[in-house]
């Protein structure tokens, strides 16, 4: 059972493709109204094999930090768990 006293490790990783096929490098700047498709992948170093892990917010932001009070410019993919629109599709 993991419990709070439990050590565990973890890796998040998001990438963002301009292909279905999750391929090909973003432009930097991107033009609105593209398609991007999303691989995300968690790497964990737990003693728990069955650990399920659930994304309860995501957003885009201009700044890195996680804590920094959120603007105009973010933008919420996931909120409280839920998606924020319909068009997401997910390849496992």
């Amino acid at each position: 059972m993991f419990s709070l006293l439990d050590d565990a490790f973890f890796t998040f990783s998001l990438q963002a493709f301009p292909y279905a096929n999750h391929t090909g490098v973003v432009p930097d700047p991107i033009k609105l109204d593209v398609d991007l498709y999303f691989k995300v992948s968690v790497d964990t170093q737990s003693d728990n094999p069955n650990l399920d892990l659930f994304i309860m917010k995501c957003f885009s932001s201009a700044n890195r930090d996680p804590d920094e009070v959120p603007d105009a410019t973010n933008f919420t993919l996931i909120e409280d768990g839920y998606l924020k629109f319909l068009k997401f599709v997910f390849l496992f």
